[in-house]
């Protein structure tokens, strides 16, 4: 893209690209080479280059295997609760199985109402 600034009809004009630097070329500065001898050997610098930093101990989480909760919402069953929250490779009539049994319901009859919160197994 070339840009002309306001100014004298004989100015030329500056390309944008020339004065801008392209984000995709790295950007390479280069150091003079030490005369002297280092006083580690090469070998000692690579190890201390790729030695790993210690990773932070994370905070505490929920454990994978804990349940979630979830509140009913207008239109739930609790097929259509397992279906929407189904882990892959599972059957939806065991994992509804899973929730009744979990939230004290009767699988044969469960009575959800809108508002409730279930406990949805992981």
């Amino acid at each position: 893209m070339l840009v002309q600034p306001p100014g004298n009809s004989g100015e030329s004009l500056v390309s944008v690209v020339q004065l801008t630097p392209s984000p995709s070329v790295p950007l390479v500065i280069r150091t003079p080479e030490a005369t002297s001898t280092p006083a580690t050997p090469a070998a000692d610098r690579t190890a201390e280059a790729t030695a790993p930093a210690s990773t932070p101990t994370p905070e505490a989480t929920p454990s994978p295997a804990e349940p979630f909760e979830y509140t009913a919402e207008s239109g739930d069953s609790l097929l259509s609760i397992a279906e929407y929250w189904l882990p892959p490779g599972e059957d939806v009539m065991e994992f509804a199985n899973r929730i009744a049994e979990l939230n004290g319901l009767d699988p044969e009859d469960p009575v959800i109402m809108v508002g409730d919160v279930l406990l949805i197994p992981r």
